[in-house]
């Protein structure tokens, strides 16, 4: 009986404040008062108020930060200010800050409308001296070119490969390593000054691996890859040929084309002719204190092609072996820029 005595004075106040408002639209003042569940509008809080009672009754405004609840949201926008006045709503694009969750939404409606994802390159590295040759190859855009970790001991770590970019909400990093087997690498990502691990698993060569920042976007400054080494009496190096953020900013201009120098040739048997099928080696190239090792293997037709080379070493060095032939190298290979060519006859064992 409560309940429905209650009901019919909502009616009624509603029916009469209806009246009242029929009176004030007539002498052309319009209604400012205007229901968020659906619309309608009225001349007063105490009439709206009134027609969320009766028509939205189950709707429930609960606070962000205690967890109170609230019949209307001018209620819920009232303890916000009196109970929170001094929580801080901080934009994730560019780290502005706001009193409130609709200054905030106005924010980015505004300076960031439907920010867009794309794969974006790094701006640079860190520390050039720390282990890895031409750490700028592994984001020139190609997955030719790549950046090496040289003579890794066994059982042992490489030296991180680091990449920054300007601070980013990023939601994904990917990497292509350059080699034939899998092997067990850390992915690292900064943000709130941490660096936090999301990969440590076999990672395979010649194809992208992708993985999602955990917990969602992160504004991101930073990234590094390190690799391990599980051998026990060999040294390995480590390529990494592009490492890519998926954040909020525009696509990156095309790359810049790697070098076009290239060394290609036929391995032959010197008395026969005969191609020789599987023959494996090396062109070393040194300059300065670097050295750039080129690996090789021929195909049926005893065909090899190395290509992204440098041109303008100070040494080539090229190595090649062959089951039942004398191993073959020769010093001061001549390699110019473009297209080379050298053939190779291999002695008999």
């Amino acid at each position: 009986m409560k309940d429905k005595g209650k009901g019919a004075i909502a009616v009624a106040l509603l029916a009469g404040l209806g009246l009242w408002l029929w009176s004030r639209q007539a002498d052309g003042e319009p209604p400012v008062f205007t229901c968020p569940h659906c619309g309608a509008t009225f001349a007063s809080q105490a009439l709206l108020d009134a027609h969320i009672e009766l028509e939205h009754p189950s709707v429930v405004y609960t606070c962000p930060h205690c967890g109170a609840e609230f019949a209307t949201q001018a209620e819920l926008y009232a303890h916000i200010a009196t109970e929170h006045p001094s929580v801080i709503y901080t934009c994730p694009h560019c780290g502005a800050a706001f009193s409130s969750q609709a200054e905030l939404d106005a924010h980015i409606e505004t300076y960031h409308p439907a920010a867009e994802f794309n794969w974006l390159r790094p701006t640079g590295h860190i520390d050039p001296g720390n282990g890895w040759n031409d750490e700028r190859l592994a984001y020139d855009g190609w997955t030719d070119t790549y950046a090496e970790s040289k003579s890794v001991s066994p059982k042992s770590w490489s030296q991180p490969l680091e990449f920054t970019i300007a601070p980013t909400e990023v939601s994904a990093v990917r990497i292509w390593s350059r080699w034939r087997s899998s092997h067990t690498a850390i992915i690292e990502v900064l943000y709130n000054g941490t660096w936090h691990s999301i990969y440590e698993d076999s990672l395979p060569g010649y194809e992208w691996t992708e993985r999602s920042i955990p917990g969602g976007s992160q504004i991101i400054s930073q990234a590094r890859v390190t690799y391990y080494n599980p051998t026990r009496t060999v040294s390995y190096t480590f390529r990494v040929s592009e490492f890519e953020f998926y954040g909020v900013g525009e696509p990156p201009e095309p790359p810049t084309p790697p070098p076009t120098t290239n060394l290609t040739g036929y391995v032959t048997d010197i008395i026969t002719g005969v191609p020789i099928p599987g023959a494996t080696g090396t062109v070393y190239q040194d300059k300065g204190t670097k050295t750039w090792a080129h690996d090789l293997v021929t195909n049926a037709a005893g065909y090899y092609e190395i290509i992204s080379m440098i041109d303008d070493a100070d040494q080539n060095l090229m190595v090649i072996y062959a089951y039942g032939y004398k191993p073959y190298s020769q010093e001061n290979v001549s390699i110019n820029r473009g297209d080379n060519q050298l053939d190779v006859q291999m002695v008999p064992a």
